[in-house]
């Protein structure tokens, strides 16, 4: 049962919306969670929390392959956002989502900011694009 459930879980974690961006890093998996943050906060973004997702399952009955979502927010682009559509609250803080795969690849996944505009009243919301070039250009730092 449980290598059923880690087979299933390797077969459909790239599988996502259309608004997410997925990278393969050139890095192992825990540099890439710390260059992430270090570049990160060079943008002067704030790094929130960090959710250990393969410590989750430890904590439970299942193993998983290495799985970490940083949050961080600009607290700027967040207020800005809110005051255009309050419901978008949902989405922030921001998050990229780092993973290893079961052939050792890891990946970087994260939501397209400018795609938050199909859910919610963001058309004059004049930070998306910025926020969607600071976002490629940090996860860029790895992937290229």
């Amino acid at each position: 049962m449980k290598k059923s459930l880690i087979v299933l879980y390797a077969m459909t974690s790239f599988v996502g919306a259309d608004d997410l961006v997925i990278k393969e890093s050139n890095l192992d998996f825990a540099t890439t969670v710390k260059q992430l943050q270090k570049s990160i906060q060079a943008k002067e973004m704030k790094i929130l929390g960090l959710i250990d997702h393969r410590e989750i399952a430890h904590q439970g009955t299942m193993d998983i392959n290495d799985e970490q979502v940083i949050l961080f927010a600009n607290p700027n682009y967040n207020s800005r956002m809110i005051l255009n559509d309050p419901n978008v609250a949902l989405e922030l803080p921001m998050k990229i989502a780092v993973r290893k795969d079961f052939k050792g690849k890891v990946w970087v996944v994260y939501r397209n900011p400018t795609d938050l505009k199909a859910n919610y009243k963001l058309g004059h919301c004049g930070v998306l694009p910025e926020l969607e070039k600071t976002i490629d250009s940090i996860t860029n730092e790895i992937t290229e």
